[in-house]
């Protein structure tokens, strides 16, 4: 799964695509017909492929409805590691919220901060 690279939804609908475009071409090979074991095998994968990108698009989903972000959705959300959200909070260099210990962060504030942080 760590192969699939998904950064939008276009992207997610290709692979799903792909994947069961693949898995049709695999039933309907006559090859993989006669080794049952080749074809049970290629089948699971693709379907753990699948399973991965749907749980991508549920996390997606459900981090698109909400304003306050963890660490972990934030990393999920903006598609960058939680060491970097922690080097950037305990630098000050990153807008955050904390409550009981707690790091939150305002998705439209990190929004603008990185949009404000453009190269050129």
């Amino acid at each position: 799964m760590d192969k699939l690279k998904i950064s939008n939804k276009k992207d997610a609908a290709n692979v799903l695509k792909d994947l069961f475009d693949s898995i049709a071409s695999e039933l309907n090979s006559n090859d993989s017909i006669q080794n049952e074991d080749h074809l049970k095998t290629s089948i699971k994968e693709k379907l753990d492929d699948l399973y991965g990108i749907s749980e991508k698009i549920l996390k997606s989903v459900k981090h698109s409805s909400k304003d306050l972000l963890s660490i972990s959705e934030c990393s999920d959300y903006f598609n960058v590691s939680k060491s970097l959200l922690y080097k950037k909070t305990s630098k000050k260099e990153l807008p955050f919220y904390k409550f009981g210990g707690v790091i939150f962060f305002n998705k439209s504030e990190i929004k603008e901060f990185i949009l404000s942080n453009s190269q050129k």
